[in-house]
């Protein structure tokens, strides 16, 4: 039938389950998976330690464990020694926060930099943000700017945009 076609024509609608939906537990061995995952990470093993997989671990400390401060652990290895920009990202996230450890804006926007060095839009996102918040409007919407067109970060053009439709008073 056409999507067209009139309701009464229509089959019925099915909603696609979500994922939560789709799989209600974790498999058996995913726990047993993420921490052997975690000692490769840890130990820096190139053969077995890919950025993206050492960030799954970060992901999995974060939220199955919530173990900040494994995550940070996890997150900080993986940005320092690999430039893995969601990496640098999520640790800012978690040091501005102070989920795992003490509150560091600071060290936050050190990581957000890192992570928009890398190509991670959200951490330039982040960056501009904060810019802004301590007072350096001309640097915060210029990163806000560069996020929008070269990293094409949804949110920073949605912000810079809607300050370009503000009228002045």
């Amino acid at each position: 039938a056409s999507p067209c076609a009139a309701p009464d024509q229509r089959p019925p609608r099915t909603r696609p389950p979500t994922t939560m939906e789709l799989q209600s537990q974790l498999p058996e061995d995913y726990e047993e998976r993420m921490l052997a995952a975690s000692i490769d990470c840890a130990a820096g093993d190139a053969t077995k330690a890919t950025a993206t997989a050492c960030h799954m671990v970060g992901e999995f400390f974060t939220t199955i464990r919530r173990d900040y401060e494994a995550a940070r652990e996890a997150y900080g290895k993986n940005c320092d020694e690999r430039r893995h920009g969601p990496s640098c990202f999520n640790l800012g996230r978690l040091l501005i926060a102070g989920k795992g450890g003490d509150a560091d804006e600071a060290a936050a926007s050190r990581r957000f930099s890192e992570a928009c060095d890398a190509g991670h839009g959200p951490g330039c996102h982040f960056l501009g943000l904060l810019a802004l918040e301590t007072g350096d409007d001309a640097g915060g919407c210029k990163i806000l700017d560069a996020a929008c067109r070269v990293h094409r970060d949804a949110p920073s053009c949605f912000f810079v945009g809607s300050r370009l439709l503000k009228t002045p008073q």
